[in-house]
């Protein structure tokens, strides 16, 4: 028996299975791969008709939402974009799945959205928590992100700060200045090969960019050493 749609909404099809069990059919687990096949080309199909939005979406910490955008190139091959305004975008255009071996990348400076190839990791999961752990120890620091990068590990910071068990008359438009704020990078740690270097943010106007501080194969010593510094006057003296 073919799938039937029981109900339907705004955002979401319910569809009902129904598997004959038959010795002279296919295998219990045939039937159910074959009628859930079935059931997903029955949702594709209504909810082209009746307009339920099957899109790529991304929502970045400010609640915009961005889409995906496809368009063809000169050479013919098939680019994608993250675009946030659509009004005259062509729903077609609109991507409903993301490619294999590509990503959302959200800026931690300003939230902006962008469309990259997931790049090649040389950076862990540990790594990142180790830092992240000392960032943590710091009373300081309240608002940070930290960004996995190809072979650095960064930390932004915040500049706007917020007691949430403040009562403030304006708390929902403070909450919105909140969640656009920017976020600036002021530490960071480089790896090459078993080495990492510790570097800072230099805001002086001859030596503007990043400061090399101290180079060590222990992550987790580097990171203790200069995390505490961060958000206070001790870090300008680094």
């Amino acid at each position: 028996m073919k799938p039937k749609i029981i109900k339907k909404d705004k955002d979401n099809l319910t569809i009902q299975i129904t598997i004959p069990i038959s010795a002279s059919m296919l295998s219990t687990e045939e039937a159910i791969q074959q009628a859930v096949k079935q059931a997903g080309l029955l949702a594709t199909e209504e909810k082209k008709i009746s307009g339920i939005d099957t899109s790529v979406k991304y929502v970045n910490r400010s609640n915009e939402v961005y889409y995906l955008k496809k368009a063809p190139t000169k050479s013919g091959k098939i680019q994608h974009c993250a675009i946030k305004n659509i009004s005259k975008t062509n729903p077609a255009d609109l991507a409903t799945e993301i490619p294999l071996g590509f990503e959302f990348y959200e800026s931690p400076r300003d939230a902006q959205v962008y469309f990259r190839k997931i790049p090649v990791y040389n950076i862990s999961d540990a790594e990142v928590e180790i830092v992240d752990a000392a960032v943590k120890t710091n009373d300081s620091v309240e608002h940070y992100i930290i960004e996995k990068g190809a072979n650095s590990i960064t930390v932004f910071v915040s500049q706007i700060e917020k007691n949430s068990n403040d009562y403030h008359p304006f708390f929902e438009y403070r909450k919105k200045i909140w969640s656009f704020r920017r976020y600036d990078d002021v530490m960071k740690f480089e790896k090459e090969e078993n080495t990492y270097y510790a570097e800072r943010f230099c805001y002086h106007s001859a030596l503007y960019g990043w400061k090399h501080m101290e180079s060590s194969k222990d992550l987790r010593y580097l990171a203790e050493k200069y995390c505490y510094h961060i958000g206070k006057d001790s870090f300008y003296e680094l």
